[in-house]
């Protein structure tokens, strides 16, 4: 009798156990089905995406060479990524990563800024310091008179490269020389871009925002230069 009872008693353990587990095997198949309909990038963790965003970033980004040093697009994107809150002149960093090619002088002084600060690229900034200094005075340049080349001169003001005596310093011709070509693009002239530059009919504020930034740069470097 007490046998039988101990038995019944099993038996019924056994079957709640089953049905405390079956809820579970059934909520795990509806959360596999309701995630079905997600892309690939939605079903990765969170703490992956920003892997993801990088190589992505990383495939728009091609390599670049400056006389004898060529970096591959790892590289520059992770030197780029540490640029935006030190250089308050530069566009945000998705509209940089977008152009960052569009002007030589600019994305190589760029990343000798960042370099130099770098553990993993400490090789990289004695390598650029000549190159971008010739790269600086090629004046008669297709983008010599671009809007990124004025900001390009400004952070040489303001980052400059390492010289033996103030007599070698070309930071006051670098200011000279980006204060004037902000007067050439009309920087001085707020919204009014057009007037400078024969393909634009108008400007976003973005733009505007950008040209007013570098135009406040070129007047706090010249202070700085009289002090």
């Amino acid at each position: 009798m007490v046998t039988r009872r101990i038995k019944a008693l099993e038996e019924e353990l056994k079957r709640m156990r089953r049905q405390l587990h079956e809820p579970k095997v059934q909520t795990d198949t509806r959360t596999a089905t309701s995630f079905s309909h997600l892309s690939p990038a939605e079903k990765i963790p969170v703490a992956d995406k920003a892997v993801v965003g990088d190589q992505a970033d990383a495939c728009l980004l091609t390599n670049q060479s400056l006389e004898d040093v060529t970096l591959q697009p790892e590289d520059i994107l992770s030197l780029i990524k540490r640029l935006s809150p030190a250089v308050p002149i530069l566009t945000d960093l998705s509209n940089f990563l977008a152009g960052y090619d569009s002007n030589k002088l600019l994305l190589w002084k760029t990343l000798a800024i960042v370099s130099k600060e770098s553990d993993q690229h400490s090789t990289l900034y004695p390598s650029l310091v000549d190159p971008v200094r010739r790269l600086a005075g090629d004046l008669y340049g297709p983008q010599s008179r671009d809007f990124e080349t004025i900001q390009a001169l400004l952070l040489l003001c303001v980052w400059p490269f390492p010289f033996q005596q103030s007599v070698s310093d070309p930071t006051p011709i670098y200011c000279g020389l980006s204060t004037q070509l902000a007067y050439q693009t009309g920087l001085q002239r707020p919204n009014c871009r057009m007037h400078w530059k024969y393909d634009v009919i108008s400007s976003s504020s973005r733009i505007e925002l950008e040209r007013r930034k570098v135009w406040f740069g070129c007047f706090v470097v010249n202070q700085h230069q009289l002090e």
